[in-house]
């Protein structure tokens, strides 16, 4: 393998691996803050739903009227259900969901909280005590949106990297062409020395660099 060669390969294998190990940490940076993204706002509906079904008799009408407008606009495509003290579902429209397990509503009466994935879902339940009982409330939405942001990063990030590998081996070929220009000289005045006057010296360049320093090692030679 030639020299250019050798640094147009270095070159892009370098870039590649870094860019690979930066994309890989934004990955997994962006994977994460969405998916804490989307479980704030699974809470955010899991409250509301909770406020919704269980403080009805003890709120004011119009205040009660506003939190239904904000259910109504939080529930979209999600499904809740209230579950009380014997984890029977009193409300909502999750009746029958095999993934909300006794240990996971158990875990929320627990920990005041609990978050999981199944099945393409998220589930988000919470602890909510009231003066009717003590309940869970979970919310289930579907993953599909968060399959479909991570799905378009990777597209982004890959065809990022296949246009950058493309730039960087260009720019390489081209590079290496222009740093080793001075190398192919030497050896081209080399090669036109007079084989019969092998004590001819070839002129050094004066650049104080590897190849003047190459020159002046041919010429005491």
């Amino acid at each position: 393998m030639t020299l250019r060669n050798r640094f147009t390969a270095i070159s892009s294998l370098s870039f590649g691996v870094v860019s690979i190990i930066t994309f890989v940490v934004i990955f997994i940076a962006y994977y994460d803050s969405t998916k804490i993204s989307y479980f704030d706002r699974l809470k955010n509906t899991a409250l509301i739903s909770a406020i919704y079904y269980l403080e009805k008799d003890e709120l004011p009408k119009p205040m009660h009227s506003q939190i239904k407008k904000e259910y109504n606009h939080l529930i979209q495509n999600r499904q809740v259900a209230v579950y009380n003290q014997n984890n029977a579902v009193t409300f909502g429209m999750n009746l029958d969901d095999k993934n909300i397990t006794p240990e996971y509503i158990s875990k929320a009466r627990t920990d005041g909280k609990v978050q999981f994935m199944a099945d393409n879902n998220f589930y988000y339940g919470i602890y909510y005590p009231d003066n009717q009982g003590n309940f869970v409330v979970f919310v289930k939405s579907s993953s599909d949106s968060f399959s479909s942001q991570i799905i378009r990063l990777l597209i982004i990030m890959l065809s990022v990297l296949a246009v950058g590998l493309l730039i960087i081996y260009l720019l390489s070929r081209y590079l290496s062409k222009i740093v080793y220009k001075p190398v192919s000289d030497v050896i081209r005045r080399i090669n036109s020395v007079d084989n019969a006057d092998i004590s001819q010296a070839i002129t050094s360049t004066h650049t104080h660099d590897e190849i003047d320093e190459l020159i002046k090692s041919y010429n005491r030679l």
